[in-house]
């Protein structure tokens, strides 16, 4: 997981590469990374992971784009902002693809910030841009549990 300033990088991203300043999971786009999963990851690991949200999904259907929440089936788009992020970046861990977060991620509560860290740090294709070095300096230290 990279830390990009906006401010100081002139962004240079592939048109290979997902650039999501905004989660739409509806997109295109966004849809054909998260489906790429089914060939790399079965769907129980994926479930396993995006669970650790707590938010008590039940199961999880890639092709269908669809998941299970308290007996109810509900449509990716129904997911909160931070299952949103953690499934692209699921998708981006288990495909290799490059992907580019912004807004999102900044909107993760302190304790979900240092869950993401422990889960994607180690991936290199996950980029996190930020609005200065400060912030950045900031996000990598919730995530590695400095501030509290």
């Amino acid at each position: 997981m990279k830390f990009i300033s906006q401010s100081n990088i002139n962004i240079q991203v592939a048109a290979s590469d997902y650039y999501m300043p905004q989660i739409n999971i509806d997109k295109h786009e966004t849809k054909q990374l998260v489906q790429s999963m089914l060939n790399k990851v079965d769907e129980d690991i994926i479930l396993q992971e995006i669970n650790v949200l707590k938010q008590n999904i039940t199961s999880i259907d890639i092709s269908d784009y669809s998941y299970t929440h308290l007996g109810k089936r509900l449509q990716f788009s129904e997911l909160s902002r931070g299952e949103k992020v953690f499934l692209v970046s699921l998708a981006a861990k288990y495909t290799g693809e490059i992907i580019y977060l912004q807004h999102d991620i900044l909107q993760l509560t302190k304790t979900n910030l240092r869950k993401y860290y422990a889960m994607f740090n180690e991936c290199n294709n996950i980029n996190i841009i930020c609005h200065s070095e400060e912030e950045i300096a900031y996000l990598q230290n919730v995530m590695r549990g400095v501030i509290k």
